[in-house]
């Protein structure tokens, strides 16, 4: 049994993967922002769902830390969080952007 940690699992893509995982016999660790009702579709003892206040530096580690006192180790991170602000006129100053950028990257290196 492999020990699997989904970002963004509350819903699509995230959600989907948690349930193949699962229903291939894996640990899973659902971490999202938000608590999920489609979590409770998900009936198995090796499924837990880790709600963070927020995918900076102190969330991310909390999440580890809470984790690895469960399991001592994690196989496999699928990094599927992410924050964006949709503007369609493109008018993000570039610090904007580059808060995203290193949110999305930095939070798999707190591991």
């Amino acid at each position: 049994m492999k020990t699997v940690v989904i970002t963004g699992a509350s819903r699509r893509l995230g959600l989907f993967l948690a349930e193949q995982f699962i229903a291939r016999g894996n640990r899973v660790f659902a971490i999202s922002r938000s608590a999920s009702n489609e979590f409770t579709s998900i009936d198995s003892a090796n499924f837990h769902a880790v709600q963070i206040h927020g995918y900076d530096k102190l969330g991310v580690e909390q999440a580890v830390t809470a984790i690895k006192s469960q399991v001592g180790h994690i196989d496999l991170l699928i990094n599927n969080a992410s924050v964006f602000e949709a503007d369609p006129e493109d008018n993000q100053e570039i610090e904007s952007k580059l808060t995203l950028f290193f949110r999305s990257i930095c939070s798999s290196l707190a591991y």
